[in-house]
């Protein structure tokens, strides 16, 4: 709560809003006894002030929680702030106090975003995003204990440049083709290829050969699913290549027949050795929906407050992001992380 005292006052400064906050003080404390000139009294870093904000860490924690957690816009967060402290901050000041989340937070992103290059196994989606009314992308890396997001184009060359050159990690995606150029280990998404051959077969109802080719398919991923994870390696790669085998098989003779399943079909023998990998890995998981949740934020945050208006914003908007959810993955209070980021010294 901010104190009874305290006073806010707008300001601009280059265009931006700049709140000032001073303690309201008996007129006779105002005035320097010995030179007799009116005196106010500023807070300073020792007063836990933020860089050159005049309100501490803890709003700005609570704003940047506001934003990222609640996914409240900023003139939303404007009227909590009215509610509950009785005072106005510009919307200007607003978006300079989550800009300085970002900024104080750019460091550890980075480090978050090289954890996850070094992992094992890293998985990697993408949804859309507005830039000043451009069609962008959110890219997103991810471990189960640590996320990385960046808006982008949606190209191989960013998520390229996100992964970095080393990476030799196993990449776990949906079957979009920007991830085929990796040289490495992939583990293509079932949740991705059963929801679209779910949807084949609700579109063609009366193909009864689709439909079985349908519940053969669930049976292999089921079977699949159920290799025991504490198998010799050996074991599980000749497991891998007899379940490969079963699939080409039941998919080749309809790639050049006119059939329901025939792109379907193209897409598994394309994909097939990037299907069981997670039979050989059992600590690779066979779907993306982790990732896909992950996205899911700010997804929602799109719809509700319209995406970013420049490059800066967005490059704040993946920080920021990146922080709070990988705080959430490892099971701190994001305001708490938040609140200490901010009192962290910095370079």
């Amino acid at each position: 709560m901010l104190p009874d005292a305290l006073v806010v006052e707008e300001n601009l400064v280059d265009g931006e809003g700049d709140v000032m906050l001073r303690f309201e003080l008996d007129e006779a404390d105002r005035v320097c006894p010995q030179c007799g000139r009116a005196c106010v009294p500023t807070l300073g870093a020792a007063d836990g002030v933020v860089g050159r904000h005049r309100f501490g860490p803890t709003l700005l924690a609570l704003i940047a929680t506001w934003h990222e957690v609640g996914r409240l816009p900023i003139r939303t967060i404007q009227e909590q702030v009215h509610l509950l402290f009785g005072v106005h901050v510009s919307l200007g000041a607003i978006g300079d106090a989550l800009r300085t989340v970002a900024t104080r937070g750019a460091a550890t992103a980075l480090a978050i975003r090289d954890t996850i290059r070094r992992s094992a196994a890293v998985h990697a989606d993408e949804t859309g995003w507005r830039e000043d009314g451009r069609n962008c992308y959110v890219w997103l890396i991810a471990t189960p204990t640590a996320r990385y997001f960046e808006i982008g184009k949606r190209d191989n060359a960013h998520i390229d440049a996100i992964l970095g050159a080393d990476f030799g990690g196993i990449l776990v995606t949906d079957f979009y083709g920007a991830y085929d150029h990796f040289p490495g280990e992939k583990q293509r998404c079932w949740a991705h290829l059963l929801r679209d051959v779910r949807e084949l077969v609700a579109k063609y109802p009366d193909d009864r050969p689709l439909a079985r080719w349908a519940r053969w398919l669930r049976r292999l991923y089921r079977a699949a699913r159920a290799s025991p994870p504490d198998a010799p390696p050996a074991r599980r790669r000749a497991t891998r290549k007899r379940l490969e085998e079963l699939l080409a098989q039941a998919c080749q003779r309809f790639v050049d027949r006119t059939v329901p399943q025939r792109t379907l079909c193209q897409r598994i023998l394309k994909h097939l050795h990037e299907l069981f990998t997670f039979v050989v890995h059992p600590d690779v998981p066979p779907t993306n929906n982790e990732a896909e949740r992950d996205l899911r934020p700010l997804v929602i945050a799109r719809k509700i407050w319209g995406g970013t208006r420049s490059e800066r914003g967005s490059a704040d908007a993946g920080r920021r992001a990146t922080l709070f959810a990988t705080w959430r993955a490892r099971g701190l209070n994001p305001f708490d992380q938040c609140r200490a980021l901010l009192l962290s010294p910095q370079a």
